[in-house]
Parts: structure tokens; C-alpha cells; sequence
């Protein structure tokens, strides 16, 4: 279900991103959807990898999509979480 809700969530930022795009009749809109598209795929990163960790995918996929250099650098330095306490 996780999973629907990711690709549901990218869709939509993707349709907004290319909405906002076209409404923008210079060169500067296609570079704002270009990078917005790259930042949010580049998201995915920190995100899979806290996913393997035990951590909410969601949560790290929005901050790695925004910050994606400090997402990297603070989930690699993460430990996984005790899942059998």
C-alpha cells in the first residue's frame, strides 16, 4: 500500500511541476521542472535506504528531495533500528 501511495504522491508533484512549467513561457520554466523532476528522483535515494533501515520512506524521501546532500550525509550516518526488542 506504501507503495501506491509513493507513486501517487509523484505523479501528482510531477502534473504540478509541468503545470507550472507550461504557465511559464521562458526558458526558466522548463529549468525549474527539469530540476524539480531530477531533485525529486534524486529523493529517492536516501529514502530507499532508510526504508532498508526501518525508517518512514515518505518522511525521508520529502527531505531528500528537498535537502538532498544532508539527507545522504545524516542517512548514512543512521544505525537501523532494534526491530526485535
Amino acid at each position: 500500500m506504501k507503495k501506491y501511495y509513493t507513486f501517487v504522491a509523484m505523479l501528482v508533484i510531477t502534473l504540478v511541476i509541468r503545470f507550472i512549467a507550461n504557465h511559464l513561457h521562458s526558458g526558466i520554466g522548463n529549468f525549474i521542472a527539469i530540476y524539480s523532476l531530477i531533485s525529486c528522483l534524486l529523493g529517492l535515494i536516501p529514502a530507499k535506504l532508510a526504508q532498508k533501515k526501518g525508517s518512514s520512506f515518505i518522511k525521508w524521501w520529502i527531505f531528500g528531495w528537498v535537502l538532498f546532500i544532508p539527507a545522504m550525509i545524516l542517512q548514512n550516518q543512521r544505525r537501523q533500528k532494534n526491530i526485535y526488542k
